[in-house]
């Protein structure tokens, strides 16, 4: 063999040899923990840092529990939601829009971590003293966007978004992430009922719990709730009966955050699957959440006027106009 062919294979060698190695450094996936690097673990397809607490992660990240009960650093690529099946299970999306472990006591989160008052793990310096975890930074929330009050409530509102250490006008409080007035609460001193406004669940009577800034009967499921309720998901992740009053609609804006103005003009929740949903609901073609009752063999929502909606929105042949 020629002196110029041995130089040719030794360079295609050595360049073969570079690529492998540049691959294999670069590469970060894996089946197996002993396919990553040192005490990385591998979770999802991917090697990343396993931990105890959170302070074993690079900064800026939690440990949280994965689906095999593996504790890892949380991934900035995991981090945001807007919808719990923005997240990788077993988490879920939080009220303040980050993918989190659920709980019911701290034992259930990962050391150094605490169960907030929304059965989510959190950093305690994330919550505040009264283990409320706050809602998203900078005060805006829901569809329409609603801002937080820091800058007070429009003029002659009765409600706005509101979010901890924010200031609501005068005659108003900060109650369920909601500037409220607090004109309805019950004049003979005692606890308040269904429908009047409230800031602490103590302020309710017997089992309703405070949220929105009125006193509602808590439930799992509709089943728990009057005829005629439905459960809906609040913008702190409580499960509560929805009023008749929060329920018609016209726009997004008549609605209390964190729900929509769905196509049968009634205030629902927005999903992506139906887990984002009250149990034993549905997530419609729309993307809100319903009853199975409320939709048709297609899970289209039932319009008003007997005909469905589709994905655009637009109403079943009943009702088209002429």
């Amino acid at each position: 063999m020629s002196s110029s062919s041995l130089g040719v294979f030794g360079l295609i060698a050595i360049s073969a040899w570079v690529a492998a190695g540049c691959s294999g450094s670069n590469s970060n996936s894996c089946q197996f923990n002993s396919d990553c690097k040192g005490s990385q673990v591998c979770h999802m397809g991917t090697c990343g840092d396993g931990c105890r607490t959170s302070e074993d992660c690079p900064a800026g990240q939690s440990c949280i529990i994965a689906a095999d009960q593996t504790k890892i650093c949380q991934v900035p690529s995991e981090t945001q939601c807007a919808f719990s099946t923005d997240c990788p299970a077993p988490l879920i999306c939080a009220v303040d829009q980050r993918c989190r472990n659920q709980c019911q006591v701290s034992v259930d989160c990962p050391s150094g971590q605490i169960c907030t008052t929304t059965q989510t793990c959190a950093e305690p310096i994330e919550v505040d003293p009264n283990n409320n975890l706050p809602g998203p930074v900078g005060g805006a929330s829901g569809s329409d966007g609603a801002a937080g009050a820091a800058g007070g409530c429009p003029t002659g509102a009765e409600t706005c978004s509101c979010f901890p250490n924010d200031t609501c006008n005068a005659g108003l409080a900060c109650a369920s992430h909601l500037c409220v007035n607090l004109g309805g609460g019950d004049a003979g001193g005692g606890k308040i009922e269904i429908g009047g406004a409230c800031i602490l669940n103590s302020d309710c009577n017997q089992a309703l719990v405070c949220t929105m800034g009125k006193c509602h009967d808590a439930c799992h499921t509709s089943a728990d709730c009057p005829a005629g309720q439905s459960c809906i998901i609040t913008s702190n992740r409580s499960t509560v009966c929805q009023l008749p009053l929060e329920t018609h609609c016209t726009y997004t804006s008549d609605c209390q955050t964190p729900l929509i103005c769905a196509a049968d003009q009634r205030c629902r929740n927005q999903c992506q699957g139906n887990v984002d949903c009250a149990f034993g609901q549905t997530c419609t073609t729309t993307k809100t959440c319903a009853e199975l009752s409320q939709v048709d063999a297609n899970n289209n929502l039932i319009v008003p006027d007997g005909g469905v909606s589709g994905p655009g929105g637009a109403a079943g042949a009943s009702g088209s106009a002429s």
